[in-house]
């Protein structure tokens, strides 16, 4: 009797946009004001800071919380070295 080890790796798209949060949890997303402002006027979607893409339209924030990774990122880009 042999046994056999079957090593496998999951087919994971390391390049794929961030999984989206779930419909029963809304959070208020961070998004770019042109691309808002294009969205609003033109139509389409938006992409938030974390990557979740929604059509601004249909998506009221409201009174929900902001989601935290919008918020990291969006604090990560607005910090400022000073010796540069």
């Amino acid at each position: 009797m042999a046994i056999v080890t079957v090593e496998t790796t999951p087919d994971v798209d390391l390049d794929a946009a961030p999984p989206q949060p779930d419909d029963h949890e809304p959070v208020a997303h961070i998004v770019r004001r042109d691309d808002l402002t294009r969205a609003m006027f033109q139509g389409g979607t938006v992409r938030a800071l974390c990557g979740r893409e929604f059509d601004p339209k249909l998506f009221n924030p409201d009174g929900l919380d902001t989601c935290e990774a919008c918020l990291a990122i969006a604090a990560w880009g607005s910090t400022s070295d000073p010796a540069s």
